[in-house]
């Protein structure tokens, strides 16, 4: 366990790197701990700091230990506990993920943490509007795993994520609520009871990387989403469109080795555009719960409302009540064909319509080659985090891709 006196090192090198930095277990190997990394900053002895990119030198100039100490304090007067990556409570799981974080703010029971790396958890996520199909369908699923004991991980959003927790907390199951902001932010406000039902139970905690006062930065949610998939053993996508930050959370799961399961629906539904690509590029198709606990050789499990699949509403169902049952005469047929081919007309032009940090992301390799994240940090003097969330949406763009030696090109 991380002495209370060291803790205070511990934030002020999280609040240096920043969440979601790829450095974290490359700079924790040049160092005996973050206090002697501290101390050689305050003797501005950076020369003796080769392990630092050009980015990060420039800003341990200006990250205090005071900052530190005020985020200490905000935590003790919430009654927030804060978990480093060396403390034995820290879950294996996000040990073994690309940029582990550093530290974790937790508001909760920590009972839920401390055997998530020996139990059954899935990871439910989809679309924030999400259809009056996927609704039920994510009811179904959150419903029946929870009350076989999987613990229910999701992003505290509203639709998907909040529906699922919701269900899985009827049943009195593990939850864990992973935020994009600080935990004392109240966000999605259409949340905030649910929030604290988690809070209040004996078996759920709301966590985050970002410590107390920060507000959800639309940047944030893509670097939050490997905490989820890392934290998890499989990730439900439940109804995902093309550029939904589920798909980055798929992706990411992927990447971890995770399962990626989709729910089949509708193909001419926008929003659901995503998952079925999900299942065209390998997703494991998923009806019934049953899928997910078979997969794992989950034995003696109990499925109340799905013995006999007539008599469940999901597949019973007239389907007409939720938008699937099209009427396609030649105008609705062509319609949805049209919408096909902008899709993919789109996807070819995309490069042309970059703005921001993607467009510079996307000129720097046209005119350098490919490159690594590092090296695209340092050259647009951009933090590591946003970098690897504009490379993340390019990717999803397939505008770039990665290949060997962690390197982007364009595709």
């Amino acid at each position: 366990m991380i002495k209370d006196e060291d803790i205070i090192y511990w934030v002020w090198l999280s609040q240096l790197l920043g969440a979601g930095n790829p450095d974290v277990e490359y700079v924790l190997s040049n160092i005996d701990s973050p206090k002697d990394l501290y101390n050689l900053c305050l003797k501005n002895r950076f020369e003796n700091i080769k392990f630092l990119s050009k980015y990060l030198i420039n800003k341990a100039k200006t990250v205090k230990l005071d900052d530190a100490a005020k985020i200490i304090k905000k935590c003790k007067e919430k009654r927030y506990e804060i978990i480093t990556i060396r403390d034995e409570i820290y879950p294996n799981r996000l040990k073994n993920i690309y940029s582990s974080p550093l530290v974790l703010y937790i508001s909760g029971s920590l009972d839920s943490l401390y055997n998530i790396d020996n139990i059954l958890s899935i990871a439910i996520v989809g679309s924030r509007k999400c259809s009056e199909y996927a609704s039920e369908v994510t009811k179904l699923f959150s419903s029946e795993l929870s009350k076989n004991k999987v613990m229910i991980i999701s992003g505290m959003a509203v639709g998907i994520d909040g529906i699922a927790l919701r269900e899985a907390l009827k049943n009195k199951s593990g939850v864990i609520g992973v935020l994009g902001c600080g935990l004392d932010v109240n966000y999605p406000i259409q949340n905030l009871d649910l929030k604290k039902q988690i809070e209040s139970s004996p078996n759920g905690c709301v966590i985050s990387e970002y410590p107390p006062g920060v507000r959800p930065f639309s940047a944030h949610f893509p670097v939050r989403n490997r905490i989820m998939a890392g934290l998890s053993s499989g990730v439900l996508v439940v109804e995902a469109g093309e550029r939904s930050g589920s798909l980055i959370t798929a992706k990411i799961a992927t990447e971890q080795g995770k399962d990626v399961y989709g729910v089949p629906n509708n193909i001419f539904l926008e929003n659901n555009f995503g998952t079925m690509n999900l299942l065209k590029e390998g997703a494991i198709l998923v009806t019934e719960p049953r899928d997910i606990l078979e997969n794992y050789k989950y034995n003696n499990y109990k499925l109340n409302n799905i013995k006999n699949k007539k008599n469940n509403n999901i597949y019973n169902s007239d389907l007409k009540d939720y938008n699937l049952n099209y009427n396609l005469n030649s105008d609705k047929l062509k319609q949805a064909i049209d919408k096909f081919d902008k899709k993919d007309y789109n996807l070819n032009k995309q490069n042309n319509n970059l703005t921001g940090v993607l467009k510079d992301i996307y000129e720097l390799l046209g005119s350098e080659g490919p490159q690594s994240a590092d090296y695209i940090s340092d050259k647009l003097n951009i933090s590591i985090n946003e970098i690897l969330v504009s490379i993340t949406e390019l990717e999803i763009l397939g505008l770039i891709k990665n290949f060997t030696g962690m390197k982007y090109k364009i595709i």
